[in-house]
């Protein structure tokens, strides 16, 4: 299981880097090597799950946590980059302090 709290990586890193389960931060600018991109958030976490490869992501900082200073992210775009660039991915949108087994 890969487990990211950020929307960032290192590209020496994460290309060694295949899991069954990913949990990616679907939140703010994302970076590679310490650089900000210059595309989507979309394209980023579509990036990022075409490395990894992993049969399920899990969407990760992106809900409405803290209301009055935090904002839901709109997730559509980012199913649809997602759904080109990793067809074989299987996303599971887990609702707010939902319960799930990873592991079966």
């Amino acid at each position: 299981m890969l487990f990211q709290d950020t929307s960032g990586h290192w590209s020496g890193v994460l290309q060694d880097l295949h899991s069954d389960v990913a949990m990616l931060a679907a939140a703010g600018r994302g970076n590679i090597d310490g650089e900000p991109i210059q595309r989507s958030l979309a394209d980023f976490v579509a990036l990022q799950a075409s490395i990894v490869e992993p049969s399920t992501l899990i969407f990760n900082h992106h809900d409405n946590w803290l209301p009055g200073f935090s904002i839901d992210t709109d997730l559509t775009p980012i199913r649809e980059a997602l759904a080109a660039a990793a067809p074989n991915v299987t996303l599971r949108e887990l609702g707010y302090v939902d319960g799930t087994v990873l592991f079966p």
